[in-house]
């Protein structure tokens, strides 16, 4: 009998690649059946990558909406459907799979419908690898069964007691597998400076954006000498799907040594952590993505948080924390100097966040983990 296997994705586009690889490789089981189920757009950067894995046995479904929905989000500029109503109207089709695979936490219609029905199977794997408490949440125990990054997550998970009603596999960090099939050796500047990506988090209680981010461009507006790529959260200027104009100004947009991306792919394919020399940011798990390669980290605690004993800032260990930008070319300068000092704790703590194994991607483990689960079920003994 062949295992029939949805892959969720009602969510924005960065969610993509941490479900499309192990989607790609379940794909390649003789006794499976892999669904991409996602809403009507055109969905041209998934339709690249599964052209650029060659996964030919991977249905991507399109599923309906109404049309009294379609003029609601066009009303709200929403770019993408809602999630609660995309489970409502689908309902019965999504819980004729044996297993549903999530990237995000808006599962709980679902669940109500599914019950105490063995399948199928709710199994979630985590959109990003960073420390904030969002990640942790008690949403997490209603899933079946959970790919871990690490043990950074489990953890984190096991202390708050979120591992009590599921299963749990560490499989590693499937995005790294895609992104390293993508080519990301991208010439951004036509000079050999120094290049700063300032990274900030779209939330305003969290974000360094907002007290500190036109201090920022300006500063490297006036200093040539440096380079610099503006990439913040997908969401900062795009909240709810709402594309809206940053306030930026124009000069900056045409200086040669700034890059401004407020809304295309590279904010998540990590062109421009891999481009850079030097991590500027706030809370974004995305630093723990950039120290694939060490190298200097400053991080702006521009709300006066006390975070030394906080787990949700234990990445504000891996570089110099400072409070604003004023003296911003001497951070710059210790970044450097300091690096050495550094260097042990981001391998270490790079580590933990990711079990990478050499001879098997993350992929492939936890595709090899989703298969697990399904054999030791009644159904396919």
């Amino acid at each position: 009998m062949k295992k029939k296997i949805g892959f969720v994705y009602f969510e924005q586009i960065y969610h993509i690649h941490h479900f499309i690889g192990i989607a790609n490789e379940l794909s390649k089981q003789s006794d499976t059946i892999v669904d991409i189920l996602t809403y009507k757009n055109e969905h041209i950067y998934l339709f690249k990558l599964l052209n650029l894995l060659n996964s030919k046995n991977i249905n991507v479904i399109q599923l309906n909406t109404r049309i009294d929905r379609i003029i609601i989000e066009k009303i709200k500029r929403r770019t993408i459907p809602s999630t609660l109503f995309l489970h409502k109207k689908n309902k019965k089709r999504l819980l004729k799979y044996d297993a549903l695979v999530f990237t995000d936490y808006n599962t709980s219609y679902l669940l109500k419908k599914k019950r105490q029905n063995e399948f199928p199977k709710f199994i979630f794997t985590f959109h990003g690898a960073g420390d904030g408490a969002y990640t942790f949440q008690e949403t997490v125990k209603e899933f079946d069964f959970l790919l871990i990054n690490g043990k950074n997550f489990y953890n984190r998970l096991s202390e708050k007691k979120l591992l009590q009603n599921n299963e749990n596999k560490i499989v590693g960090y499937s995005k790294f597998d895609i992104t390293k099939i993508e080519s990301k050796n991208k010439q951004l500047f036509d000079n050999k400076n120094i290049t700063v990506v300032y990274n900030p988090h779209f939330k305003q209680e969290l974000s360094s954006w907002y007290k500190e981010g036109l201090k920022i461009l300006e500063f490297f507006y006036k200093h040539k000498e440096y380079n610099l790529i503006f990439a913040p959260h997908l969401k900062l200027f795009n909240e709810k799907g709402k594309k809206e104009n940053p306030d930026i100004d124009k000069k900056y947009y045409q200086a040669e040594n700034i890059v401004i991306d407020v809304d295309s792919i590279n904010l998540v394919n990590m062109t421009y952590t891999l481009n850079a020399d030097v991590y500027l940011g706030d809370v974004s798990s995305q630093v723990y993505e950039f120290l694939i390669k060490p190298r200097p980290c400053i991080f702006i605690n521009s709300h006066n948080v006390d975070w030394k004993d906080d787990d949700s800032y234990n990445h504000w260990k891996l570089g110099q924390v400072i409070k604003n930008t004023d003296n911003f070319k001497e951070v710059l300068k210790l970044a450097f100097e300091n690096q050495t000092k550094y260097e042990d704790i981001q391998k270490e703590l790079f580590e933990y966040n990711y079990d990478i194994q050499k001879d098997k991607t993350s992929s492939l483990r936890a595709a090899e983990a989703i298969i697990e689960l399904l054999e030791n079920q009644k159904k396919y003994k």
